[in-house]
């Protein structure tokens, strides 16, 4: 969680990062596969969200 709150921890898509704009630079590199790093104190109930988000998210 990089020394933050986990309250910082959210739901992929929910937060400040664009997605969309880093998946897009990702597959231009070339990259193959993801993974999801969920420190959040509820990460059963968020990674089907997250990767809910990845199937739908369109870049």
């Amino acid at each position: 969680n990089g020394g933050t709150d986990t309250k910082n921890d959210v739901v992929l898509g929910t937060g400040q990062v664009n997605f969309p704009r880093v998946l897009k630079a990702a597959q231009e590199a070339g990259v193959l596969y993801y993974f999801i790093e969920d420190e959040s104190p509820t990460p059963k109930e968020q990674l089907p969200q997250s990767l809910d988000y990845l199937e739908r998210v369109r870049f």
